[in-house]
């Protein structure tokens, strides 16, 4: 059996896929899930939607299969609202925000889906991972800070 891809490898290969059709592409969002059920495991959640800004509107590259290979970019000629660009590299794998939520004892049940984001909100400062929860809503970790929160 191999070893998973880590979430941050994942997202340079979708960054290049990108990039390789629209050079001025820019990160805005990644939105994981599992498409079987919620759980507690991070490497559960492997269908990823990336989502990038570009001149001629929004950038889609999803994975096709948990975990695998990219489907080509798809250009929406509509702009991406409500996020601002992550620059890159992010600090902070998905594992490692997995471990903080659970250690700091905000959680340690299933969620649904997690999404890297830096929602264009007065007062947040930093992108974060935001783990939508069964129950709780979300909680997020920033990828620069390590700070846990539960946000809803």
């Amino acid at each position: 059996m191999t070893a998973k891809p880590e979430f941050l490898d994942l997202l340079e290969r979708a960054v290049s896929a990108a990039r390789e059709q629209f050079p001025d592409a820019e990160f805005y969002e990644a939105d994981g899930s599992n498409p079987d059920q919620p759980t507690p495991n991070v490497h559960d959640i492997g269908m990823w939607r990336f989502v990038f800004r570009v001149e001629e509107g929004t950038v889609f590259v999803k994975t096709a299969k948990p975990w695998g290979d990219l489907d080509q970019p798809e250009l929406v000629p509509h702009p991406w609202l409500e996020d601002r660009v992550i620059p890159q590299p992010v600090p902070m794998d998905i594992t490692a925000a997995d471990k903080l939520l659970k250690e700091q004892g905000h959680y340690a049940g299933p969620y649904t889906n997690v999404t890297l984001r830096w929602p264009l909100f007065p007062g947040v400062t930093e992108p974060s991972y935001f783990f939508k929860t069964v129950g709780l809503g979300f909680i997020s970790v920033g990828v620069y800070s390590h700070q846990v929160r539960h946000v809803s």
